[in-house]
């Protein structure tokens, strides 16, 4: 079961614009909020003073005992330590309920300081929690200006800028005789009107092909401008010749995953913006998706994603599933949307040689010049 729909136009930015577009200003460090004086505590009343007079009467009498001992003729050395000893713990006991006694005194008197000056404390704090309000008003305030879509977009523009011009070139070269070329029904449509609809501004390329270890990615499409490097897709739901399922989408752990996920991560990592399109949409729509990568290039110079959500609903197409394809191709569903005029290559689109198709297109070239004159 599908959870959430995938669409076209589908757009993935290069891996250093993606990590531009995420990042923000240094922000300033959030003003300290002051912390409230905490009303002193009530000290707690010392030990009753009978235990004080207890080890006041012990104490003496280890004293007397202790004379009593040392006058004693019988009374060895022993006897004489155990004396000294109990006069030493009669003594410590006495001092011990006499310095709770003074310690808890000590702690009145602080109280009572400290109850006098509570009042100057809450005083002080109401000004700084006043002088903190100001501080923490003008901080949101600046916070919201570092952060707002303009400065956003003008931090974004000057790292894309300079990323753009320090940028490494990505490496495509010329097709030859040896590579085999998936041709589409509507890529020779859509490259004469976006040459028609850039003129000089945009490089416009194709037949070209990028290398991956020991193979290649053909571009439907690659477009070039101020440094700017798209490649544009043309998906079709099935291959023409056969009805094979082609650019569909997979439910892999609770997502949608389309089968052309490495082939958009291989290419936004090496520096390429990569924009498709439904098939369908270029045919029903081609104003709109001329539209569509203007926008994905203007916004990008300028420092700004492309907003999906502005797209009208009509033109916002559903990616498929295989079984989705499958049915299509079985309903020869494309030809519902595919012009007369380009019908015929949907049945003979096939993976065909670069001179094939280059034969093919500089034939059509010379046909259009002759009956233009």
């Amino acid at each position: 079961m599908i959870n959430v729909k995938v669409t076209y136009p589908e757009l993935y930015y290069s891996a250093r614009v993606s990590s531009i577009f995420q990042e923000k200003p240094l922000l300033p460090n959030k003003p300290e909020a002051p912390v409230r004086p905490k009303k002193p505590d009530k000290p707690k009343e010392s030990i009753d003073g009978g235990n004080r007079g207890c080890s006041i009467v012990i104490f003496i009498l280890s004293i007397i005992g202790f004379i009593f001992v040392v006058s004693s003729d019988k009374v060895g050395l022993q006897g004489i330590l155990l004396s000294l000893a109990l006069i030493v713990l009669s003594y410590l006991l006495f001092k011990t309920t006499t310095w709770d006694k003074e310690a808890t005194e000590r702690e009145k008197e602080q109280y009572k300081e400290a109850i006098k000056k509570y009042p100057q404390e809450l005083e002080r704090y109401e000004v700084m929690r006043q002088d903190y309000e100001a501080q923490l008003a003008e901080y949101n305030n600046r916070i919201d200006k570092l952060l707002s879509a303009e400065n956003l977009r003008t931090l974004h523009m000057q790292k894309i800028r300079t990323y753009l011009e320090e940028r490494l070139i990505p490496t495509f070269m010329d097709c030859d005789s040896s590579d085999t070329i998936k041709k589409g029904a509507s890529e020779d449509f859509f490259v004469s009107l976006l040459r028609k609809f850039a003129g000089t501004e945009w490089d416009i390329y194709v037949n070209k092909k990028i290398p991956v270890k020991d193979s290649f990615y053909y571009p439907d499409i690659i477009i070039v401008n101020n440094n700017i490097y798209v490649d544009v897709e043309i998906d079709e739901p099935y291959a023409g010749n056969d009805g094979t399922p082609i650019h569909y989408i997979n439910l892999l752990y609770g997502m949608d995953q389309s089968v052309d996920k490495d082939r958009n991560e291989f290419m936004t990592k090496h520096g390429w913006e990569v924009v498709r399109f439904s098939e369908e949409q270029i045919f029903k729509y081609p104003e709109r998706c001329l539209d569509v990568i203007f926008y994905v290039m203007n916004n990008l110079w300028w420092g700004d994603t492309f907003d999906k959500n502005e797209l009208e609903e009509s033109f916002i197409c559903e990616k498929w599933t295989k079984d989705q394809a499958a049915k299509m191709a079985y309903k020869r569903f494309r030809r519902t949307y595919v012009p007369l005029k380009y019908r015929s290559n949907i049945d003979n689109e096939d993976y065909r040689s670069y001179d094939e198709l280059k034969k093919e297109i500089f034939s059509s070239d010379k046909n259009q010049n002759n009956e233009a004159d």
